[in-house]
């Protein structure tokens, strides 16, 4: 037995609770008030066994006594609880005999584990010790299962993670990330506004879809890798990201829709276990900061194992699940926008997908150092990591300084190329300086030092602004980022500081310009658009070879199949190899479809539900085939054979059945 106050809420008896109205009930002064709650025996319980008694009582004013009794044998001791404040309602309680609460709340609460079948349960609050005031009580209770209390219980940990998070990021100063700023647009939208996003949105992932089944229809046989999908992704991932809750935010760099999709095991009998692979999957370490995170894995293999339609379409029909993610504006909230996207997705039945869950990870954790820093920000405004510079007392701010970055600083190509610093200086023409014993320079910063100095910032005014920070000498570009908290003068002034050594003057090139928060967010936008171009380019490289080799092997066994064949036909085979035959045909032909021999066409029929022969149900971009000799519309993959008519005339494409049919007469006549 377990029994309790909140003291933050939401509790497990809240969340169970919340349907349950409030009962209004009085205690006389000098007596008890009894609320008698029967348990029914097992023959009369539902599907869901009652195995726990949760309650919830808030008292008006002064205090009362509360215990719980069985059968009228008392199974939680009397304790005395007292209303709270007006003004400072949770700061008082009264110590009971076998009970320790924490601060008191307007709310009371408790639960009883131990139900037992056919029993009575009273629920008794005890006045016998005033016999001058009355008390007022509003009460509720439940009969449920351990199973909900547990998944209450559960609920009650996720939100208290996620509040502990969001108090973590808010106590480090940390931004929530920069998709949120897209959704305080949406909020701020008016509804005609709204609407039309909406149906922009809804447009952009219908020509998504239908260029996925327009490729799958000049190459049926051939699977859809990473870059035949991108377009699709992006716009499923949009529709996802559209009006989700922003408590869901703090899981970046994870999708904040990815349990969403992980309601997949609810929702289906059978998800295939790709929710337990996607959760015992290993993110890349540095790509998750650019998409790759579990969400769109989960996203491929629903693609590659052909339930994804049904699984957003069930995942749609919950209301209570999308009303737990989703705000009222959201895409997603509206059923008629939401049925209307999985009509699109239902068009994907049939084709075939061979996606990566990951791509491999360009900058490893060998090269883990050459990925750049501000693709690790969740927002511009997020902390530069490093902070290798000091600043002088009273100067709010932090710096970035990267070495041995690309010998060509203006080379965008590659991955660890996409920095904010070489985005913005990218063209900018560089100068020559030389620095003797004593030097200064204005300047923002990209440059190479052939040997040591130590570097600082100051104001027009010369007054100090960092600590000296010495820069080792590279053969490659060191690219300095450094941000103030505040703009304290018009000017700043670099300078470089040779004063230690008396033998060497120093030679630097550098670029150099100052830029505002507008405009460092813009370019961290461009880094991070650039990122995952790069990753999604090398993604559909290795997803066309991985296809083309999956085609090769197609095309080999096809080969096999055929030259088995012929071998039948010629007798080159011995007599127990004919068990696997059909009238002199390997079954495999007649299972598995043959790349060369397939030719169907788009049905214009739209009143053929599902194929005659196999009966496999038709999506609106299935490819379907009308049979010449039985005249019924069949699908593809059972229509894959050619065959003369009554052994007369040219060779027809015909249905399996009719294929066999026509050589078991060849068979007869010969």
């Amino acid at each position: 037995m377990e029994n309790g106050m909140s003291a933050m809420p939401p509790t497990a008896a809240a969340f169970l609770l919340q349907a349950a109205p409030w009962v209004s009930l009085d205690v006389r002064r000098g007596s008890v008030a009894d609320v008698e709650v029967r348990v029914p025996a097992v023959a009369e319980q539902c599907d869901d066994p009652q195995e726990n008694l949760v309650w919830q009582f808030e008292l008006q004013e002064f205090d009362v006594g509360f215990q719980l009794l069985e059968n009228g044998a008392v199974v939680q001791d009397l304790g005395r609880f007292r209303a709270a404040e007006e003004d400072a309602r949770g700061s008082d309680a009264v110590a009971m005999k076998t009970l320790q609460f924490g601060a008191l709340e307007p709310t009371m609460e408790g639960k009883f584990d131990a139900v037992k079948p056919g029993t009575v349960y009273t629920l008794r609050w005890d006045n016998t010790y005033s016999l001058v005031r009355h008390k007022q009580v509003q009460y509720r209770y439940l009969v449920t299962s351990k199973r909900a209390v547990v998944a209450a219980e559960l609920a009650v940990q996720e939100s208290q993670s996620r509040s502990q998070r969001r108090a973590r990021r808010a106590a480090a100063g940390l931004p929530l990330p920069h998709l949120a700023k897209t959704l305080a647009k949406q909020r701020a939208k008016t509804d005609e506004k709204r609407e039309a996003e909406n149906e922009r949105m809804t447009d952009q992932f219908e020509q998504a879809v239908m260029d996925i089944v327009s490729i799958f229809i000049a190459k049926p046989d051939s699977p859809l890798h990473e870059g035949a999908v991108r377009p699709f992704i992006l716009a499923l991932e949009a529709v996802l990201c559209n009006g989700i809750k922003e408590e869901y935010l703090d899981v970046w760099p994870e999708a904040p829709f990815y349990e969403f999709l992980l309601e997949t095991q609810k929702v289906l009998r059978d998800d295939l276990g790709i929710v337990a692979e996607v959760q015992a999957g290993e993110a890349p370490s540095n790509l998750q900061y650019l998409g790759w995170n579990h969400a769109r894995s989960f996203l491929f293999l629903a693609l590659n194992k052909g339930i994804l339609p049904r699984a957003f379409e069930n995942l749609i029909k919950r209301r209570v699940v999308v009303e737990k993610y989703y705000e009222p504006q959201a895409l997603l909230y509206n059923y008629e926008n939401a049925r209307k996207i999985a009509s699109f997705l239902s068009a994907l039945n049939g084709v075939k997908f061979l996606l990566e869950a990951y791509p491999p990870d360009e900058c490893d954790a060998v090269e883990s150092e050459h990925f750049p820093r501000n693709l690790k920000q969740c927002a511009p405004e997020t902390p530069l990591l490093g902070n290798e510079i000091c600043f002088k007392d009273g100067v709010i701010g932090d710096s970035s300084v990267v070495q041995c970055r690309e010998r060509d600083p203006d080379k965008i190509k590659d991955l660890e190329n996409c920095t904010v610093v070489r985005y913005i200086l990218h063209g900018r023409p560089f100068q020559d300086i030389y620095v003797g014993n004593e030097s200064t320079l204005i300047f923002l910063a990209q440059l190479r030092v052939s040997q040591d100095i130590l570097i600082s910032l100051a104001t027009g005014d010369n007054e100090e602004l960092t600590k000296p920070y010495r820069l080792s000498a590279t053969d490659g570009w060191v690219e300095l980022t450094i941000r103030f908290g505040s703009n304290k003068a018009r000017r700043l002034i670099v300078k470089l500081d040779n004063s230690y050594s008396m033998v060497r003057s120093k030679h630097i090139k550098a670029r150099l310009i100052c830029v505002g928060a507008p405009a460092y967010a813009t370019a961290w936008e461009g880094c991070i658009e650039m990122a995952q171009s790069i990753t999604w380019k090398n993604a559909s490289k290795a997803g066309g070879d991985r296809c083309s080799k999956y085609m090769v092997s197609l095309h080999q066994q096809e080969e096999t199949e055929v030259t088995l064949q012929r071998h039948i036909e010629d007798g080159a085979l011995s007599g127990n190899s004919q068990d696997d035959t059909v009238i002199g045909f390997r079954s495999s032909l007649l299972s598995k479809p043959v790349s060369y021999l397939v030719g169907g066409l788009l049905s214009a029929d739209g009143s053929v539900e599902a194929c005659d022969q196999c009966l496999s149900p038709f999506s609106f971009f299935s490819r379907q085939h009308d049979c010449p000799c039985c005249q019924k519309i069949i699908c593809v993959q059972c229509s894959r054979h050619h065959v003369q008519v009554d052994g007369k005339g040219p060779q027809l494409k015909v249905c399996d059945g009719c294929f066999i049919k026509e050589k078991e007469k060849e068979v007869r006549i010969s």
